[in-house]
């Protein structure tokens, strides 16, 4: 069995996982109820017995939305809700092998074309609307950053 690497280039507002976390996690109580249970050979009740419904879990959710909940991970909730929200690009450095989610980048969908420098210094308005709306929602955005994202599969 291989290990397979992959890098790309990511352009936009850089957050690690812990900043998304606190942001759009929460946790999700267990939900249970007792069931009676009986000895098998004298049919007596005995003590009652807890049967959980629902694991407690870390969901995700964009605040101030009636959204359902995310349930699958942060990877997923950043991919299928946060970018289409922000009509964003989402990247993220992921190692399949653990779990563990390194540098997360949130910019501007990535123009026809490819980032060319020309592309770039178009888009610096897209970057501008992506900040203030990341602001909104309680992730405040440092510089707009070039970086690598990095995949282990």
């Amino acid at each position: 069995m291989g290990v397979e690497h992959s890098s790309s280039v990511a352009i936009g507002f850089e957050f690690d996982e812990d900043q998304l976390n606190e942001v759009f996690g929460y946790t999700q109580g267990e939900i249970a109820h007792m069931e009676p249970r009986f000895d098998q050979r004298t049919g007596v009740q005995i003590a009652d017995e807890k049967v959980v419904d629902r694991r407690a879990s870390t969901v995700f959710r964009i605040p101030g939305t009636e959204d359902e909940p995310c349930e699958d991970g942060l990877e997923n909730f950043l991919m299928d809700y946060l970018a289409g929200y922000l009509g964003a690009h989402i990247d993220m450095s992921v190692n399949y092998w653990d779990g563990t989610i390194g540098n997360i980048v949130i910019g501007p969908k990535i123009p026809k074309g490819g980032y060319t420098l020309k592309n770039l210094n178009k888009m610096e308005p897209e970057f501008e609307k992506l900040r203030e709306k990341l602001k909104a929602l309680g992730l405040p955005p440092g510089d707009v950053v070039i970086t690598t994202i990095d995949r282990v599969l």
